[in-house]
């Protein structure tokens, strides 16, 4: 899947043009209009439903191995029909309905016949959706399939660690997926020209999502996880890390060359988000998924990122553990970098101006 993207430097490009030009791409003719479109997606998702229900009203499937068996054969069929219909809207709605109520189908009958064994339950959907994900191109599925991975990884190392009483796996695996995310877009430029692209994309934003949830849900009871592990540090510190070197890797791509006033503020800024996300780290991933969406201009990852932000905030702002002074300090020297760091963009822009 390609869609049309507004990076910096494409910004900056623009800006040196007389006068400014800013057209969006042109998009291929469409063989129908948008509104039938999503009509025929509706229509998609609404008779795979009733087929479902029609194989449950019928008795069809009336045991864990049934179910398994028609979910397999319903995956197999939603393959066939992408692959041979996909210029089809409804079709190929109807395929992706199809795939995923087969998965459903499959990974329940799969997981009743183990009964409770959560390792074999877990390798069983990973085998299944790397399948998937290797015959069926389409984004979603895909998409689809990198969660269900991450998932199954998780359940699969919480059930080696035992999570409910250690939760250093979960600190862990965040850390994994934040260098994941981060390498996946300093390496943007080469997965384009290697035409790697489908295959990555859905990759990048599963894992941006499970990410940002993760952060999120470690927040919710840091206090209390931070006592039973040893690395609830470990999310910030790497955090901080990729953020630094993202930074880095700006200034060196559009041949930034600043004084020492200006690393100063950098490093000063780095250092105040360090300071805070060590109670917060879901503030430090926020800020890693804006800066690296924004450098590569993926204007959904950008949105995503703002509403991690924001919940993050939050989250610091009614954490009850925190006092008020903290808070205020915090607040305070808050809008002192966010001037620095003011100061430091304009004296870019004057830069690229002249």
């Amino acid at each position: 899947m390609s869609t049309a993207r507004y990076s910096i430097r494409q910004l900056f490009a623009d800006l040196a043009l007389e006068p400014p030009s800013f057209v969006p791409a042109a998009q291929p003719p469409s063989e129908y209009p948008w509104y039938m479109r999503i009509f025929a997606g509706i229509g998609a998702w609404f008779a795979a439903l009733l087929f479902i229900g029609f194989l449950v009203i019928t008795r069809i499937i009336i045991n864990e191995v049934g179910a398994l068996i028609v979910g397999l054969i319903l995956c197999t069929v939603a393959v066939g029909l992408h692959r041979v219909k996909s210029s089809s809207t409804f079709v190929h709605q109807f395929a992706l309905a199809t795939s995923i109520a087969g998965q459903s189908l499959a990974i329940i009958g799969w997981v009743v016949m183990l009964d409770g064994s959560y390792i074999g339950s877990a390798l069983g959907v990973i085998v299944l959706e790397i399948v998937l994900f290797a015959v069926q191109r389409d984004f979603i599925q895909r998409l689809i399939s990198t969660l269900a991975i991450i998932s199954a990884i998780h359940v699969i190392v919480g059930d080696l660690s035992g999570w409910s009483e250690n939760f250093n796996y979960i600190y862990l695996l965040l850390s994994c997926l934040i260098i994941m995310f981060a390498g996946f877009l300093w390496l943007d430029p080469k997965i384009h020209a290697d035409e790697l692209w489908p295959s990555a994309a859905p990759i990048g934003y599963g894992i941006l999502l499970f990410m940002g949830a993760s952060s999120i849900f470690t927040n919710v009871d840091w206090d209390d996880l931070a006592l039973r592990s040893n690395f609830f540090m470990l999310p910030a510190l790497v955090g901080i890390i990729c953020l630094g070197i993202s930074i880095w890797m700006i200034i060196n791509e559009f041949a930034y060359r600043l004084n020492p006033i200006e690393r100063g503020s950098i490093g000063i800024g780095l250092l105040f988000i360090t300071f805070i996300g060590f109670n917060t780290p879901a503030i430090i991933i926020a800020l890693l998924i804006l800066v690296l969406s924004y450098w590569r201009g993926y204007w959904v990852m950008f949105g995503f990122g703002c509403l991690v932000l924001i919940s993050a905030l939050s989250l610091y702002y009614y954490n009850l553990n925190i006092s008020l002074l903290y808070k205020s300090i915090i607040l305070f020297a808050s809008g002192l970098t966010l001037l620095a760091i003011r100061a430091v963009v304009l004296k870019l822009n004057q830069k690229e101006a002249l």
